[in-house]
């Protein structure tokens, strides 16, 4: 961990940075240097401000250091790829593009950079899979991976498959001087001399394809992010080797659970604790606000003329508003989130078992979802400004091998939004068992939520933790003992 002052001066250099004060943001990070010699981002950011004042030589220099500090630091591995690919160095560029694959191997602008450095070495079916795994990863951010994938194919004599990459690049209105080229391309692709135009492509310069803009424009270092956790497609947690997962079985029995809620429980309630953090440029709190909320919930089904639904109200100290909230934005509807797997929205989503982990000390079945393209959101709404904005989601959750109960779920958005200013929201949701006394009957409910996001400008992070519950059941109304922290708390896997 950085040192407040060394937070402060890093914090101060972005601004600069982001202000084209490139002068002041280095004598800031000269002296965060000198506060933490052996922080990778400092060296980054400090190669950044270098390369915006065309210093090429002195960038790569402070990169070359960040990478002896952490041979895997993906944003200067980045930097020094892209950095060469500017000078169609594609060799040099590989040698740093490759590393920056095995430390970020979901990340879709490493597979894209090595596509586009593999294509001008002439190493088409490599290039062909990496830029596939790019337009994968980045779906609609990736769209220029497929101006590289279009070209490989090309040289793979695969033209219809060339000439679908080429267009649906096109669909994603480049400049006009890029999309007359793409046009001529498919031209030739299209005529019966096809099979040799493939040599003689548009060529897949870094500025023309775009690929240059994020890092430079916007340096999300490790240190800026680091309290965000890492999107659910950043990698794939670990699971038994070995044990098969009959998906069709676990989301049956996973259902069947979720769905007993509201035929059981009217309404419950709880003393919920808030923690909000506000979070600078750098990535630090500097703004923390503790509440506490008289918290009630209601889930019911309702089956009427018009179809089936599922309603979830909750009220914070009688209210339904969001005035109680910091900066007047609400994080409500947060524990819902487990009714992806009730029946009526399940088919929102595609799913798939990872296998068999572990969550809390027991097993359990890892599952994926995404929610469909074809499908509009009914799990997480926006409301801004009298508008509403639905919100499509991925995720993972852990399920007890044992009881079916949904142990623990993380989600992340499916895509950003610009429109909201929603870049990032990312939940990590606990749930634990709580006992009725008098017929000895468990039903598992929220422990702890924690919501990250940066929207409109802001970054926060909150975390929600409830105790003290009493249950409204349909046939009776009990008191009933906090979760055992044992069990329920929210504690690192």
């Amino acid at each position: 961990m950085l040192s407040p002052k060394a937070q402060k001066e890093m914090a101060k250099a972005v601004e600069y940075f982001q202000s084209n004060r490139f002068d002041e943001a280095i004598r800031r990070l000269e002296t965060a240097r000198q506060l933490a010699p052996t922080n990778p981002d400092i060296f980054y950011l400090l190669g950044v401000n270098y390369e915006k004042k065309n210093d090429i030589p002195a960038a790569r220099k402070y990169w070359d250091q960040a990478m002896q500090i952490n041979p895997a630091h993906v944003y200067s591995l980045l930097a020094c790829g892209e950095s060469y690919l500017r000078q169609n160095d594609a060799a040099t560029s590989r040698k740093y593009l490759d590393k920056a694959v095995e430390a970020a191997p979901n990340s879709w602008r490493t597979h894209g950079l090595l596509a586009n450095a593999l294509l001008r070495q002439n190493s088409y079916a490599e290039a062909v899979t990496h830029a596939q795994r790019s337009v994968e990863l980045g779906k609609e951010q990736a769209q220029s991976s497929l101006l590289i994938l279009g070209q490989a194919l090309a040289g793979e004599h695969q033209d219809a498959q060339a000439i679908a990459a080429l267009s649906g690049y096109l669909a994603s209105k480049p400049s006009e001087q890029q999309a007359r080229a793409v046009e001529n391309l498919i031209a030739r692709l299209r005529d019966s001399r096809g099979a040799s135009a493939a040599g003689t492509g548009i060529n897949p310069s870094y500025e023309n394809v775009g690929l240059a803009n994020e890092v430079a424009e916007l340096p999300l270092t490790r240190a800026a992010l680091h309290w965000l956790p890492p999107d659910v497609d950043d990698g794939v947690p670990a699971v038994e080797p070995g044990v098969s997962c009959s998906l069709d079985d676990v989301l049956k029995n996973t259902s069947a659970r979720v769905q007993e809620f509201p035929t059981v429980v009217d309404r419950y309630a709880a003393t919920e604790l808030l923690r909000h953090e506000d979070v600078n440029i750098a990535g630090y709190a500097n703004q923390v606000a503790d509440l506490s909320f008289n918290y009630v919930a209601s889930v019911r089904e309702i089956h009427n003329k018009y179809g089936q639904s599922l309603d979830v109200q909750e009220y914070r100290n009688g209210s339904t508003g969001t005035e109680m909230f910091p900066n007047q934005t609400g994080s409500v509807g947060l524990p819902s989130i487990v009714l992806v797997f009730h029946p009526m929205l399940i088919s929102d989503f595609d799913m798939k078992c990872e296998g068999l982990s572990r969550a809390k000390g027991n097993f359990a079945w890892q599952i994926y979802f995404r929610q469909r393209e074809e499908k509009e959101s009914r799990i997480r709404r926006y409301r801004v400004g009298g508008h509403v904005f639905a919100i499509a989601l991925k995720g993972r959750a852990w399920i007890d091998a044992n009881t079916f109960q949904v142990v623990r779920l993380e989600t992340d958005l499916r895509e950003a939004h610009p429109e909201l200013r929603l870049n990032s929201e990312h939940l990590v949701m606990e749930y634990g068992p709580v006992k009725f006394k008098s017929r000895n009957e468990e039903l598992w409910l929220p422990t702890s939520a924690d919501y990250y996001a940066v929207l409109r400008g802001r970054r926060f992070h909150r975390r929600h933790s409830f105790k003290d519950y009493i249950l409204f059941s349909v046939e009776d109304k009990q008191r009933i003992g906090e979760p055992p922290i044992e069990k329920t708390a929210a504690q690192p896997d």
